[in-house]
Protein backbone atom coordinates (compact mmCIF):
# COMPACT_ATOMS: atom_id res chain seq x y z
CA UNK A 1 0.00 0.00 0.00
CA UNK A 2 1.43 3.34 -1.01
CA UNK A 3 1.65 6.39 1.25
CA UNK A 4 -1.30 8.06 -0.51
CA UNK A 5 -3.39 4.89 -0.24
CA UNK A 6 -2.67 4.67 3.49
CA UNK A 7 -3.72 8.27 3.99
CA UNK A 8 -6.91 7.65 2.02
CA UNK A 9 -7.67 4.58 4.13
CA UNK A 10 -7.38 6.49 7.39
CA UNK A 11 -9.50 9.38 6.09
CA UNK A 12 -12.27 7.11 4.78
CA UNK A 13 -12.24 5.06 7.99
CA UNK A 14 -12.63 8.23 10.03
CA UNK A 15 -15.47 9.55 7.84
CA UNK A 16 -17.35 6.24 7.85
CA UNK A 17 -17.23 5.87 11.63
CA UNK A 18 -18.36 9.44 12.17
CA UNK A 19 -21.27 8.98 9.76
CA UNK A 20 -22.35 5.72 11.41
CA UNK A 21 -22.38 7.32 14.84
CA UNK A 22 -24.11 10.59 14.02
CA UNK A 23 -26.33 9.65 11.03
CA UNK A 24 -26.75 5.87 10.94
CA UNK A 25 -28.49 4.28 7.97
CA UNK A 26 -31.83 2.46 8.62
CA UNK A 27 -30.17 -0.94 8.76
CA UNK A 28 -27.46 0.33 11.04
CA UNK A 29 -30.01 2.09 13.28
CA UNK A 30 -32.11 -1.07 13.52
CA UNK A 31 -29.04 -3.03 14.52
CA UNK A 32 -28.09 -0.47 17.15
CA UNK A 33 -31.65 -0.38 18.57
CA UNK A 34 -31.78 -4.16 18.74
CA UNK A 35 -28.55 -4.22 20.64
CA UNK A 36 -29.86 -1.53 22.99
CA UNK A 37 -33.02 -3.58 23.53
CA UNK A 38 -31.08 -6.70 24.36
CA UNK A 39 -28.42 -5.20 26.54
CA UNK A 40 -29.98 -2.04 27.86
CA UNK A 41 -27.40 0.67 27.82
CA UNK A 42 -25.41 -1.52 25.42
CA UNK A 43 -22.12 -0.12 24.39
CA UNK A 44 -23.19 3.16 22.88
CA UNK A 45 -20.42 4.56 24.99
CA UNK A 46 -18.07 2.05 23.39
CA UNK A 47 -19.13 3.23 19.96
CA UNK A 48 -18.46 6.78 21.03
CA UNK A 49 -15.05 5.86 22.44
CA UNK A 50 -14.23 3.97 19.28
CA UNK A 51 -15.16 7.02 17.26
CA UNK A 52 -12.89 9.18 19.42
CA UNK A 53 -10.10 6.63 19.01
CA UNK A 54 -10.20 6.88 15.25
CA UNK A 55 -10.64 10.62 15.46
CA UNK A 56 -7.44 11.19 17.40
CA UNK A 57 -5.29 8.24 16.35
CA UNK A 58 -2.16 9.57 14.64
CA UNK A 59 -1.80 8.59 11.03
CA UNK A 60 1.48 7.00 10.00
CA UNK A 61 4.04 9.52 8.81
CA UNK A 62 6.18 8.59 5.85
CA UNK A 63 8.90 11.00 4.85
CA UNK A 64 9.69 11.48 1.18
CA UNK A 65 13.45 11.00 1.07
CA UNK A 66 15.44 12.58 -1.73
CA UNK A 67 18.64 10.96 -2.96
CA UNK A 68 21.17 12.16 -5.52
CA UNK A 69 24.80 12.07 -6.57
CA UNK A 70 26.43 15.35 -5.61
CA UNK A 71 28.84 17.35 -7.75
CA UNK A 72 31.59 15.16 -6.28
CA UNK A 73 31.40 12.44 -8.89
CA UNK A 74 33.80 11.16 -11.51
CA UNK A 75 32.15 11.24 -14.92
CA UNK A 76 35.20 10.69 -17.15
CA UNK A 77 37.94 8.22 -16.27
CA UNK A 78 40.78 6.33 -17.87
CA UNK A 79 41.17 2.62 -17.20
CA UNK A 80 42.76 2.14 -13.75
CA UNK A 81 42.14 5.79 -12.84
CA UNK A 82 40.62 6.31 -9.40
CA UNK A 83 37.15 7.85 -9.28
CA UNK A 84 35.18 9.29 -6.36
CA UNK A 85 31.40 9.47 -5.90
CA UNK A 86 29.40 11.14 -3.14
CA UNK A 87 25.74 10.42 -2.43
CA UNK A 88 23.41 12.76 -0.55
CA UNK A 89 20.26 11.49 1.16
CA UNK A 90 17.99 14.36 2.17
CA UNK A 91 15.01 14.18 4.53
CA UNK A 92 12.72 17.21 4.01
CA UNK A 93 10.17 15.88 6.49
CA UNK A 94 9.69 16.96 10.12
CA UNK A 95 10.19 13.37 11.31
CA UNK A 96 13.47 11.45 11.53
CA UNK A 97 13.88 8.44 9.26
CA UNK A 98 15.63 5.44 10.78
CA UNK A 99 16.84 2.06 9.53
CA UNK A 100 17.16 3.25 5.94
CA UNK A 101 19.25 1.17 3.51
CA UNK A 102 21.30 2.73 0.71
CA UNK A 103 22.35 0.48 -2.17
CA UNK A 104 24.76 1.48 -4.94
CA UNK A 105 24.88 -0.80 -7.98
CA UNK A 106 28.15 -0.63 -9.88
CA UNK A 107 28.41 -1.51 -13.57
CA UNK A 108 30.57 -4.34 -14.86
CA UNK A 109 34.27 -3.63 -14.87
CA UNK A 110 34.72 -1.56 -11.71
CA UNK A 111 36.94 -2.37 -8.75
CA UNK A 112 36.06 -0.75 -5.42
CA UNK A 113 39.02 0.94 -3.74
CA UNK A 114 37.27 2.50 -0.73
CA UNK A 115 33.82 1.34 0.41
CA UNK A 116 33.27 4.41 2.59
CA UNK A 117 32.06 2.19 5.48
CA UNK A 118 29.63 0.38 3.19
CA UNK A 119 29.60 -3.38 2.63
CA UNK A 120 30.73 -4.59 -0.79
CA UNK A 121 28.92 -7.52 -2.38
CA UNK A 122 30.98 -8.81 -5.30
CA UNK A 123 28.90 -10.65 -7.85
CA UNK A 124 26.01 -9.94 -10.12
CA UNK A 125 24.92 -7.33 -9.29
CA UNK A 126 28.03 -5.74 -7.81
CA UNK A 127 26.79 -3.54 -4.96
CA UNK A 128 27.79 -1.36 -2.05
CA UNK A 129 25.28 -1.34 0.82
CA UNK A 130 24.90 0.93 3.84
CA UNK A 131 22.36 -0.24 6.43
CA UNK A 132 20.72 1.16 9.58
CA UNK A 133 21.02 4.73 8.35
CA UNK A 134 19.34 7.55 10.26
CA UNK A 135 18.43 10.72 8.39
CA UNK A 136 17.40 13.47 10.83
CA UNK A 137 14.42 15.69 10.07
CA UNK A 138 15.15 18.50 7.62
CA UNK A 139 18.72 17.27 7.22
CA UNK A 140 21.01 15.36 4.87
CA UNK A 141 23.61 12.65 5.29
CA UNK A 142 26.41 11.87 2.85
CA UNK A 143 28.23 8.69 1.85
CA UNK A 144 31.40 8.61 -0.28
CA UNK A 145 33.10 5.71 -2.05
CA UNK A 146 35.93 5.22 -4.55
CA UNK A 147 36.30 2.84 -7.48
CA UNK A 148 38.36 2.43 -10.61
CA UNK A 149 37.40 1.03 -14.04
CA UNK A 150 39.28 -1.96 -15.37
CA UNK A 151 39.56 -3.31 -18.91
CA UNK A 152 36.00 -4.68 -18.79
CA UNK A 153 34.44 -1.25 -18.21
CA UNK A 154 32.47 0.33 -21.03
CA UNK A 155 31.96 3.98 -21.81
CA UNK A 156 28.41 5.10 -21.04
CA UNK A 157 27.99 2.82 -18.03
CA UNK A 158 26.40 4.34 -14.96
CA UNK A 159 26.21 3.92 -11.21
CA UNK A 160 22.69 3.38 -9.89
CA UNK A 161 21.40 3.98 -6.36
CA UNK A 162 18.31 3.33 -4.30
CA UNK A 163 17.22 3.94 -0.71
CA UNK A 164 14.68 1.67 1.01
CA UNK A 165 13.03 3.00 4.17
CA UNK A 166 9.81 3.01 6.24
CA UNK A 167 9.40 -0.72 5.92
CA UNK A 168 9.60 -0.92 2.14
CA UNK A 169 9.16 2.53 0.63
CA UNK A 170 11.72 3.38 -2.04
CA UNK A 171 13.08 6.66 -3.29
CA UNK A 172 11.29 7.67 -6.46
CA UNK A 173 13.71 10.36 -7.61
CA UNK A 174 16.97 8.42 -7.46
CA UNK A 175 19.30 9.43 -10.26
CA UNK A 176 22.39 7.79 -11.71
CA UNK A 177 25.95 8.81 -12.49
CA UNK A 178 26.95 8.31 -16.12
CA UNK A 179 30.62 7.59 -16.73
CA UNK A 180 32.68 8.06 -19.87
CA UNK A 181 35.77 5.88 -20.26
CA UNK A 182 38.42 8.03 -21.86
CA UNK A 183 40.41 6.46 -24.67
CA UNK A 184 44.16 6.87 -24.84
CA UNK A 185 45.36 8.70 -27.91
CA UNK A 186 48.63 7.48 -29.41
CA UNK A 187 50.70 9.77 -31.59
CA UNK A 188 53.77 8.77 -33.58
CA UNK A 189 56.46 11.34 -34.37
CA UNK A 190 59.36 10.61 -36.70
CA UNK A 191 62.21 12.87 -35.77
CA UNK A 192 64.36 11.36 -38.47
CA UNK A 193 62.75 11.44 -41.88
CA UNK A 194 65.75 11.33 -44.20
CA UNK A 195 68.28 8.64 -43.37
CA UNK A 196 71.12 6.97 -45.15
CA UNK A 197 71.91 3.28 -44.90
CA UNK A 198 73.40 2.57 -41.47
CA UNK A 199 72.42 5.95 -40.05
CA UNK A 200 70.64 6.01 -36.70
CA UNK A 201 67.04 7.31 -36.62
CA UNK A 202 64.78 8.50 -33.81
CA UNK A 203 61.02 8.11 -33.41
CA UNK A 204 58.80 9.25 -30.53
CA UNK A 205 55.52 7.63 -29.46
Amino acid sequence: MTKEERKGFYVMSFINRGRTFFTPMPGELKYMNSRLTKKGVYSLSMVFLLFLFFLFIPSAAYADLEVQFTSVQSTALFVNEEGTWEVEIHNPDATDVTDAVLTITLPTGYDVIDTGSGVENVGSPHTLVWTALTIPANSSIFRTYKATPNCDASSGDHMEMEVVYDGGAKTENANSSNITINQLQISFFAESTDLSVGEEGTWTV
